[in-house]
């Protein structure tokens, strides 16, 4: 069952803030958000107490904020993506090292306020050409995969993407005419043709 909690001693958010989360270990976890000046704020949770909020980054007002879990030959990472112009910055931690930043430059390019979405090796991205297009790699080694054929009547506005299977990757988007989308990909079979996706008979709004 869900619940609904608030995040202790947390700052205050701009309005409008992307919001990004993940969990880095069993009751250890993270909010990621923006304040007003364009600093990205961290509330960590863990040993059952929010710390004080900590700023990890600045980015342009109204980014979209990601954060996931990676790991290198170090350990765990913790991996957070923004957008700076035309470029996403992978910020990352660790528990021996504080933040850093490295620049992502895709291609086909970001729309003005790109929105995207890190999963399992994809990233995928609202280009400025009204699409989605995907970069595939890991943590620093980021390259063009391709892009989806967005074949509707709108540009994609919103992106979310998950791994079914090893071979079996989804993606979900919305668009400018207020409809969702899934976009399915198979390993021996490229990507599907977009379905418009309707929850439980409901038109989408």
């Amino acid at each position: 069952m869900w619940t609904l909690k608030t995040v202790g001693r947390a700052a205050a958010p701009t309005a409008n803030s992307s919001l990004g989360a993940a969990i880095w270990a069993p009751a250890h976890m993270s909010v990621f958000y923006q304040d007003s000046a364009g600093s990205i704020l961290e509330s960590e949770f863990a040993n059952g107490t929010w710390a004080r909020p900590r700023a990890v980054a600045t980015a342009k007002l109204g980014t979209d904020i990601v954060a996931v879990a990676a790991s290198n030959a170090n350990g765990t990472l913790k991996a957070v993506y923004v957008q700076e112009g035309a470029n996403i910055i992978q910020w990352l931690s660790s528990a021996s090292s504080d933040w850093s930043n490295t620049t992502i430059t895709p291609s086909p390019e970001l729309s003005s306020n790109s929105r995207f979405s890190f999963n399992s090796g994809r990233m995928h991205y609202t280009s400025a050409d009204g699409g989605i297009a995907e970069m595939t790699g890991r943590v620093g080694q980021w390259r063009q995969s391709g892009k989806l054929s967005v074949s509707n009547s709108g540009p994609a506005t919103d992106v979310a993407s998950g791994l079914a299977l090893f071979d079996w990757a989804f993606v979900f988007y919305s668009t400018a005419d207020d409809t969702l989308w899934n976009q399915g990909y198979f390993t021996y079979y490229g990507w599907q043709r977009p379905l418009e996706f309707v929850p439980s008979g409901v038109p989408w709004t």
